[in-house]
């Protein structure tokens, strides 16, 4: 009979490999079924925290941001807003110093043209003014003169506070007339009410500027010059008369609050139209 070999793992082989051959190698770096697998070592240089310390900066990665990052310490986005507050606080500092320095001043002068002369509602209109001629305690008789006449009038004084006039007045709702205009008509304005501001020809045009403040669109007001009258300023109302020698005289003011309207012969009477005639002749009525 022929011998035939051993069957693999027969006792005669107990590795099962048949005689001659190789022994398998086994891998070192295989793990060993059941044992635990330790991490990987780690890469030279690398820092390795101590035990229950947290990693290094670095080691993990940031948390995921939601919506625009937040602006920096120092960023633009800083500085526009700390730019921004500066000068919102100036704005509301230098506010305040004007708002006290205004009213520690007294605000500013808010009298402008057009208003009643230099606040003249605050005067008291019972007050006596200094240096007023009273016609009526002189007894003139012209005072209760009203008749309308044609022509030239001779009044006693220049110019005249009353008498006897012309049918037409002279506009007076603030009028400032740069010329003379005749006395007939001022009269009739007189009568109506109005404070007539009279001055020299050589009057300084600071002057002059100063008297237009207190007239200028001030009704039952007008103003002219007039030759030959005997003092710089003459106030004249119906049987009232004050002069001056300058427009800043307080007495401007207590005399138009005083008898401009309460002087009228005709109460009530206006301002408005009238005749705006210049010169020394007057308007003739005749047909």
């Amino acid at each position: 009979m022929t011998n035939l070999p051993p069957p693999m793992g027969s006792p005669d082989d107990p590795n099962g490999q048949t005689p001659g051959s190789a022994a398998p190698q086994s891998d070192p770096t295989a793990p060993i079924a059941g044992a635990e697998v330790s991490p990987p070592p780690p890469p030279p240089g690398a820092i390795v925290p101590p035990p229950g310390m947290p990693p290094p900066p670095g080691a993990v990665p940031p948390p995921m941001q939601f919506g625009p990052p937040m602006p920096q310490a120092g960023s633009s986005s800083n500085t526009g807003v700390i730019i921004s507050v500066f000068i919102g606080a100036m704005v509301v500092v230098l506010g305040l110093a004007a708002f006290l320095v205004l009213n520690l001043s007294g605000g500013e002068d808010d009298t402008a043209p057009g208003t009643e002369s230099d606040n003249a509602a605050d005067w008291d209109p019972d007050a006596p003014v200094d240096g007023v001629t009273d016609y009526y305690a002189e007894q003139a008789p012209w005072v209760e003169e009203t008749s309308h006449l044609d022509g030239k009038i001779d009044y006693p004084m220049a110019p005249p506070a009353g008498g006897s006039h012309n049918v037409a007045w002279s506009t007076c709702n603030g009028v400032v007339y740069d010329q003379r205009i005749p006395s007939e008509h001022a009269v009739h304005s007189l009568e109506h009410g109005a404070v007539w501001f009279t001055y020299s020809p050589d009057l300084p045009q600071t002057e002059i500027d100063k008297l237009v403040t207190k007239v200028n669109a001030v009704d039952y007001t007008f103003m002219s010059p007039f030759p030959g009258q005997d003092a710089p300023i003459i106030l004249s109302a119906w049987g009232y008369q004050l002069k001056v020698d300058s427009a800043d005289d307080e007495r401007i003011t207590a005399f138009t609050a005083k008898y401009r309207v309460t002087a009228s012969r005709e109460p009530g009477a206006t301002c408005n139209g009238g005749t705006p005639i210049t010169g020394d002749t007057p308007m003739s009525s005749a047909p």
